[in-house]
Order: structure tokens, then C-alpha cells, then sequence
């Protein structure tokens, strides 16, 4: 089992390069047949970078809940 922050930063770094590639790529394919080079191409790149910045966060929270779950309550 890996630990926690290698999982996470490998989990965001595919899921990073997935999407890059994938938007990328299909702007680049919609700027040639519409003629629009680079609109879409960067809509594309914007789009995957804010996603994947956005699964970042919600990969970060839930491991935080996690660890909040693990713990024992304080007592007051």
C-alpha cells in the first residue's frame, strides 16, 4: 500500500495528464474543423487545468475526513 500523499500526488498527476491530453487534443481537433486555432485549444487547457485543480480539492478533503474519522475524540 502506498502512503497517503505519494497515492494522492500520483492520483492527481494521471488524472492532471489525462485531462490535459484529452482537452488539448479535442480542442486542437474542433480549432481545425471550425477554423478557430487556438480558441478552443486553450478553452481546452484552461478547462482541464481547473478541473483537475478541482479534483485535487476534493481528493484533499476527503482524506482529511478520513483522518478527522481515525481519530479519537479529545476530551474537553
Amino acid at each position: 500500500m502506498l502512503p497517503p500523499a505519494f497515492d494522492l500526488a500520483l492520483r492527481w498527476a494521471l488524472t492532471f495528464a489525462a485531462s490535459v491530453l484529452l482537452f488539448v487534443l479535442g480542442g486542437r481537433w474542433l480549432d481545425e474543423k471550425l477554423g478557430t486555432t487556438p480558441l478552443f485549444l486553450l478553452i481546452g487547457l484552461f478547462w482541464a487545468l481547473g478541473m483537475s485543480f478541482y479534483s485535487l480539492m476534493i481528493q484533499i478533503k476527503r482524506m482529511q475526513q478520513r483522518d478527522n474519522e481515525k481519530k479519537p475524540p479529545t476530551p474537553s
